[in-house]
């Protein structure tokens, strides 16, 4: 109970330390139980931010092409194009990746 108490600081009093040494273990284990959620929660953040990396690179890339169609005035019918064909590359480009990724090396030499 002290210890879930102390690493998820939700504590309700009903047990405190009384001796120096009671004391030093009670502030390790509140700094221990700081350093694993903090850690924790960085490798969270970690795995989200990374697992939509690529699909944030995609929108930076049509955001700038938008903006460069705008500024030069494209026609509407090529910026939809353009749109079309960068939709159609990046997923084309993610599938392919993943399916050579199941051919042996030798395979994968010759396809690339």
């Amino acid at each position: 109970y002290f210890a879930y108490s102390t690493l998820t600081t939700v504590g309700y009093g009903d047990i405190s330390a009384h001796t120096d040494v009671e004391r030093s273990i009670a502030i390790i284990s509140l700094i221990s139980g700081s350093v694993i959620y903090a850690v924790l929660v960085g490798i969270m953040n970690n795995l989200v931010d990374n697992s939509d990396l690529r699909e944030t690179e995609y929108q930076a890339r049509l955001t700038a092409i938008n903006t460069f169609m705008s500024n030069h005035h494209l026609p509407a019918d090529l910026r939809g194009r353009v749109r079309r064909y960068m939709e159609l590359d990046h997923n084309a480009a993610h599938h392919d990746i993943e399916l050579i990724k199941y051919l042996s090396p030798m395979l994968q030499r010759e396809a690339v």
